[in-house]
């Protein structure tokens, strides 16, 4: 379909076609620790794909999801989760700044 970013894709990791579909077309997965957490989509944010989908060589962005409903604006709760939750180091979390801004859909210029 040409897309460029996969909102949540926690379900992708049960599907090894799919991950790799989605290495080959180069497509940004964006995952909401904080809102997954709340949700349920998670029963423990140590069991997030995140790191999963880093390891395997997928683009990830971190993301707040439903900041009206959830009263957090700020993206800084995401990135703490992934860190503590994820045990991401600094090489990960600077490796999803990265495809947050290729994934963003601007345009180059």
């Amino acid at each position: 379909m040409k897309s460029k970013r996969i909102g949540h894709g926690l379900n992708l990791v049960q599907h090894s076609y799919l991950l790799d579909s989605v290495k080959k077309e180069d497509i940004c997965i964006e995952v909401c620790p904080v809102s997954n957490q709340l949700l349920r989509y998670v029963t423990d944010i140590r069991l997030h794909p995140l790191k999963n989908f880093l390891n395997y060589g997928l683009k990830v962005a971190i993301c707040p999801d439903d900041p009206g409903y959830f009263g957090v604006t700020a993206i800084s709760y995401d990135f703490y989760f992934a860190t503590i939750g994820c045990e991401l180091d600094l090489k990960d979390l600077k490796l999803c700044v990265h495809h947050s801004i290729f994934g963003s859909l601007l345009s180059e210029k």
